[in-house]
């Protein structure tokens, strides 16, 4: 698996008041491909303050238009327990690559993630599911850095 974003310098005053914003690319329809090089470092918000773990992903798609929209930047908290009712980045390891779409999580099974996205590609459903056996982990979205 590939491995999370973490600063790798806990000890600088970078770690502890910014967040990595992650680079992205276009996966397949609704899918992004996840870089561990972040592009960017943003103010780090008081709920994750003492969360090392914690990143941002740059949204490159527009299927959750007008929760994200393209631009801005998906404040995650890998720590936080999987809810259903709440939004998740889900994850899956392709020849090494981490892919990852982001998607409003209704409810889990024990072997599905059952998801909602708001605006779906041409052609695919609002409501689908992702096997548990191939998206393996999700992490918490709890907010938003707006583009600028």
């Amino acid at each position: 698996m590939v491995g999370w974003p973490m600063c790798g310098l806990a000890s600088s005053s970078l770690c502890r008041d910014f967040l990595a914003a992650l680079c992205l690319s276009r996966g397949g329809p609704g899918e992004i491909i996840r870089s561990t090089d972040p592009i960017d470092f943003i103010p780090r918000p008081a709920p994750v303050a003492h969360v090392r773990e914690a990143y941002g992903l740059v949204i490159t798609g527009e299927s959750m238009v007008p929760e994200y929209k393209p631009g801005e930047t998906a404040l995650i908290n890998p720590l936080l327990p999987v809810m259903g009712g709440e939004v998740h980045v889900f994850y899956s390891d392709l020849q090494g690559e981490a892919r990852a779409t982001i998607k409003h999580l209704r409810r889990a099974t024990a072997t599905e993630w059952l998801v909602t996205q708001h605006n779906p590609p041409k052609g695919k459903p609002k409501d689908f599911s992702l096997s548990r056996k191939e998206w393996h982990t999700a992490h918490r979205v709890f907010g938003k850095h707006a583009r600028l």
